[in-house]
C-alpha cells in the first residue's frame, strides 16, 4: 500500500469544532463535516447544509495535514475538483509535468483535470486501517467541583486548544448547565483528554485554593495596615545574650507575653538588637515591655556580706528569688558582686530586697556581741559560785581550833561532849528544816553543818582535860558558855530558821 509523503503533525491552531469526513461511497468523494454527537452506531454530522445521522462505517478522520509532496504516475491521490473547494476526490494520477499533475476521477462522476498543489493531497482512505467498529466513541466526564466547572466554563477555549490538540479527541464540550464534559473520538484518544482534564481540575482546584488565600492574606494585609497606623508603638535594646531569655523556647515568652498584654505584634530585631511592640493602647504596650524587657545587672558587696545575703543553706538567696521572681541570681566571689537577671522590674525589686536586708547586718553582729559578751559573764559567775562552799568549810575549820583552844583546862569530858553533842543537835536542826535561811543558799547550810560538828569536836577535846588532873565537877569554859546548854541551842536554832534574834546568856 501507499503511505503519505507528509507530516503527520496537527495544525499549529487546533479549533473547537471536530472535523471528520463522511465517505460516499459511489462517488469515491469525502466532504469534511462535524461531528455533533454519537448514538450507538450513528453520528450526528453538519454538513453545512444541516445535521444529519450518518452509519459510522461511513465517517472517517479528517486527513491530516502535510507538506507538498510530488506524486508519481499511477498513484493514487485526492483531489479537490473545480467548484467544489470543500470536497475530495479519489483520483489517479496520469502525468506529472512542470509542476502541473493530470488526475483522472475514478468515482461516477469520472473525467480527469489538471490540477496543482495544494489542490491535491495522498490518498488517506488507501492507507488508513480497516475498521471492525466505530471509531469514534462518546465519553463524559463528570466535575466534582463547582469551582472548576466555573472555571472550566470562563476558560473552555484554553482548556479545548490545550486537550484536544494532545489528546485528539474530535469533540470537547464543556456543559454549561449541568457539572460535566463531553468527549467524541476514538478510545484512547479520549482516555489521553480524561487524563489531562483531572490535571487542569487538580490545578485549577489549587489555583483555586490559593487564589482564595492570596485574597485573604490581601484583605488582612489591607487591616493589619489600617490598623498599625493607628497603633501604638515601642522599642527598647536589648543585651545579646539576653536575647534566648526574651524570645522563650520556640518563642514562647514573646507569644506568652503578647496575649497576657493584648498587643498586636512583638518583633525580636536580633541585629539590634531590639524589641518592636505595637498594641492599641499605650498601657499595653507598656505591659508587654515589662514582661520582656530583660536585663542584667552586677552589684558589688563586701566580703563579710556574702554570707549574710546568701543566709543559712542559701536560704536568704531562695527566698529573694521567689519574691522578685528574678531569672538568675548568683555571686561572684572573685569580684565581689552579685549578678542579677531578669525583667527589669524582678531585677529593681531585687536590689530593694538586697538593700533593706543588708540595713540589718550591723545590728545583728551588734546584738550577736553582746550576747557572747553576757555568756562569758555567766559562766564566770557560775565558777564563783562552785568555789564559795570550798572556802565557808575552811573557815568554819579555824573558828573550831579557835574555841578549843578557849576551853583547855576546864572543860573535862563532860565539857568536850556536851559540845560535840550540842553541834550535832545544831546541825540536825539546820538540815531538817527546809524553810530555813540556810537552805536558801543552797550547799551552804551542809558546810556549815560541818563546820559546826568540826568545831564541836575540838572545842570537846580541849574541855575534856581537867585543871589539875582531877576528877571533880568541870567547869565551863568561855566556849561552852558561848554555846549553851543544849536546850537553848535547840532553841536558837530553831529561833535562826525562823529569822528571829536571839541574844545569847552570859
Amino acid at each position: 500500500g501507499e503511505s503519505f509523503a507528509c507530516s503527520a503533525s496537527m495544525p499549529a491552531k487546533s479549533q473547537r469544532a471536530p472535523v471528520v469526513e463522511v465517505v460516499d461511497d459511489k462517488a469515491l468523494s469525502y466532504t469534511p463535516g462535524t461531528l455533533k454527537d454519537i448514538r450507538q452506531s450513528k453520528y450526528l454530522i453538519d454538513l453545512g447544509g444541516g445535521d444529519q445521522w450518518v452509519d459510522w462505517q461511513r465517517v472517517r478522520e479528517a486527513a491530516p495535514p502535510c507538506t507538498e509532496f510530488i506524486p508519481q504516475p499511477d498513484s493514487i491521490i485526492e483531489v479537490r475538483k473545480a467548484g467544489a473547494e470543500e470536497v475530495w476526490f479519489e483520483a489517479k494520477v496520469k502525468s506529472v509535468k512542470g509542476g502541473y499533475t493530470v488526475a483522472v476521477f475514478l468515482g461516477s462522476g469520472g473525467g480527469e483535470e489538471i490540477v496543482e498543489w495544494p489542490h491535491f493531497r495522498p490518498a488517506y482512505s488507501r492507507v488508513a486501517p480497516a475498521r471492525s467498529r466505530p471509531p469514534f466513541v462518546k465519553q463524559v466526564f463528570q466535575l466534582t467541583d463547582s469551582r472548576v466547572h466555573e472555571w472550566f466554563k470562563a476558560n473552555e477555549q484554553r482548556v479545548v486548544s490545550d486537550v484536544v490538540s494532545k489528546s485528539k479527541v474530535l469533540a470537547f464540550e464543556v456543559d454549561r448547565d449541568v457539572h460535566q464534559i463531553k468527549l467524541l473520538g476514538a478510545e484512547k484518544a479520549c482516555a489521553t483528554a480524561k487524563m489531562l482534564i483531572e490535571l487542569h481540575g487538580k490545578h485549577v482546584g489549587d489555583m483555586a485554593r490559593v487564589h482564595s488565600e492570596r485574597e485573604q492574606l490581601s484583605a488582612k494585609l489591607q487591616h493589619e495596615r489600617e490598623r498599625l497606623t493607628a497603633s501604638f508603638r515601642l522599642e527598647f535594646p536589648v543585651d545579646k545574650e539576653l536575647i534566648g531569655l526574651v524570645v522563650g523556647k520556640g518563642g514562647a515568652t514573646v507569644r506568652s507575653a503578647q496575649k497576657a498584654a493584648g498587643v498586636d505584634k512583638v518583633e525580636v530585631d536580633p541585629d539590634g538588637p531590639r524589641v518592636v511592640i505595637v498594641g492599641p493602647s499605650q498601657e499595653s504596650i507598656e505591659a508587654a515591655r515589662e514582661l520582656l524587657e530583660f536585663v542584667s545587672r552586677r552589684v558589688p558587696v563586701e566580703q563579710e556580706q556574702i554570707g549574710w545575703l546568701i543566709g543559712k543553706g542559701g536560704r536568704t538567696f531562695k527566698e529573694l528569688q521567689e519574691k522578685t521572681q528574678v531569672t538568675r541570681l548568683s555571686i561572684d566571689k572573685a569580684a565581689g558582686q552579685v549578678v542579677l537577671v531578669g525583667t527589669r522590674t524582678a531585677v529593681d525589686s531585687a536590689l530593694a530586697y538586697m538593700d533593706t536586708h543588708l540595713q540589718y547586718l550591723s545590728e545583728f553582729e551588734h546584738e550577736a556581741r553582746e550576747s557572747e559578751r553576757l555568756r562569758r559573764e555567766l559562766r564566770g559567775i557560775t565558777l564563783q559560785e562552785d568555789d564559795e562552799p570550798a572556802a565557808q568549810s575552811a573557815r568554819g575549820k579555824g573558828r573550831g581550833g579557835r574555841g578549843g583552844g578557849e576551853s583547855r583546862g576546864r572543860g573535862g569530858k563532860g565539857g568536850g561532849k556536851g559540845g560535840r553533842e550540842s553541834a550535832a543537835r545544831e546541825a540536825a536542826n539546820g538540815t531538817a528544816n527546809g524553810n530555813s535561811a540556810a537552805q536558801v543558799n543552797g550547799a551552804a547550810p551542809r558546810a556549815a553543818a560541818k563546820a559546826a560538828a568540826a568545831d564541836g569536836d575540838a572545842g570537846g577535846g580541849a574541855a575534856a582535860k581537867p585543871r589539875g588532873g582531877g576528877k571533880g565537877k568541870p567547869e565551863a569554859r568561855n566556849g561552852d558558855a558561848a554555846r549553851g546548854p543544849p536546850q537553848e541551842q535547840h532553841a536558837n536554832g530553831r529561833a535562826l530558821r525562823c529569822g528571829e534574834r536571839t541574844e545569847a546568856g552570859p
